[in-house]
C-alpha cells in the first residue's frame, strides 16, 4: 500500500485526545509512525496488518526512548487504536483507508470484512488491558443508520455521576469508565457525520458529547 488516507479533523478524534494527554507528542507520533510501517508492508497478498518492529527500534525511529514507547503502546491498546496479542500487535484500521490498487484488488466491501474477520480472530487473545468490544468500525457496521426508516431519538446511558439512576428495571445502571466513555464518544462523532441527520438525534448527540467531555 502506497498511501492511506485520513479524516482532516482525525486530531478531533477522542482516542486521540486522550492518547495525547497521556502520552504527549510521543504518542500521537509513534501512533501515526505505526499505521505507516504496517501500511507500507499491506498488499493484496498480505493484509495481516501487524507490526514487526520491537519497542526499541519504534523508540530509535521516533528518537524517543523505550520505556516512553511501551506506555503509549498500551495506552493505544487500552483505547482500541492497536491490539495487542502475545505474537505481535495489530492495526487492522488502516485496512479501513487503504490506497486505490488495494480497494481495486479488494471490491465493494471485501476490504471491510477483511479487517472485521482479522479483529474476530485476534479478539480471543487480546490481553486483559484491551477492552473486549467491537471498535468503531465494526460497531458502526453492525447498527448502519438507515435514512430509509424512522429514528427514534436514543435513550443514552448518562455519564459517571455519584449515584447512577435506574435503568427502568428496578437495577442502578453502572457508570461508564473512562473507555467507555471515549468509545462513546467516538461512535457519537461518527454518526454526526452522516449526512441527513435527524435534528433531535443531533442535539441529543451533541449534549451527551459535551457530558461526556467534560467527564473525561
Amino acid at each position: 500500500m502506497k498511501y492511506f488516507g485520513h479524516q482532516c479533523n482525525a486530531s478531533q478524534d477522542p482516542r486521540l485526545k486522550r492518547l495525547r494527554k497521556s502520552d504527549g507528542s510521543v504518542g500521537i507520533d509513534l501512533y501515526w509512525r505505526c499505521l505507516e510501517i504496517v501500511g507500507d508492508k499491506i498488499n493484496p497478498k498480505n493484509t495481516r496488518c501487524r507490526l514487526e518492529w520491537t519497542p526499541a527500534e519504534l523508540a530509535t525511529d521516533i528518537n524517543s526512548k523505550d520505556d516512553l514507547v511501551v506506555s503509549a503502546l498500551e495506552t493505544m491498546s487500552e483505547l482500541g487504536l492497536c491490539h495487542i496479542v502475545p505474537h505481535g500487535i495489530y492495526f487492522p484500521k488502516a485496512l479501513k483507508y487503504a490506497d486505490k490498487a488495494m480497494r481495486n484488488a479488494f471490491p465493494g466491501e471485501l476490504l471491510e470484512n477483511l479487517m472485521i474477520s482479522l479483529i474476530s480472530e485476534l479478539e480471543p487473545q487480546l490481553c486483559h488491558k484491551v477492552p473486549h468490544c467491537a471498535p468503531k468500525e465494526v460497531k458502526l457496521k453492525e447498527v448502519k443508520l438507515s435514512l430509509n426508516q424512522p429514528i427514534e431519538v436514543p435513550q443514552y446511558a448518562t455519564v459517571e455521576t455519584e449515584t447512577a439512576p435506574s435503568n427502568g428495571n428496578g437495577h442502578e445502571r453502572k457508570p461508564l469508565t473512562t473507555a467507555q466513555k471515549a468509545r462513546r464518544l467516538n461512535d457519537n462523532y461518527a454518526t454526526l457525520d452522516k449526512p441527513n441527520l435527524p435534528d433531535e438525534v443531533r442535539e441529543a448527540l451533541k449534549a451527551e458529547n459535551r457530558a461526556l467531555e467534560e467527564s473525561l
